[in-house]
């Protein structure tokens, strides 16, 4: 589970279009441009059926090199995110 407040939507917004997992995106937006905490607690159930496909699983259908391509998209628009917000491009 993910909570934000309303000040780390400047970080996070607008999307990228290139960014298809959104969950990363948000992730290293708030670890890059504020604070990110962790619960040791359980607020839901969370289940993952057999049929789940992810691209965190260690039986994952992508490519490796997919993977690797798309963390370097990742990080490219991270870094064009942080030059407009630190230098105002």
């Amino acid at each position: 589970m993910l909570a934000i407040n309303r000040r780390a939507l400047r970080y996070i917004l607008p999307f990228p279009p290139k960014i298809a997992m959104h969950d990363i995106w948000i992730g290293l937006c708030c670890e890059i441009f504020g604070k990110v905490y962790f619960l040791d607690e359980n607020l839901i159930l969370y289940r993952r059926h057999g049929a789940n496909l992810s691209a965190a699983s260690e039986t994952s259908v992508l490519p490796y090199t997919y993977r690797i391509t798309y963390r370097m998209i990742v990080l490219k628009e991270l870094m064009k995110r942080y030059a407009k917000i630190k230098f105002r491009f």
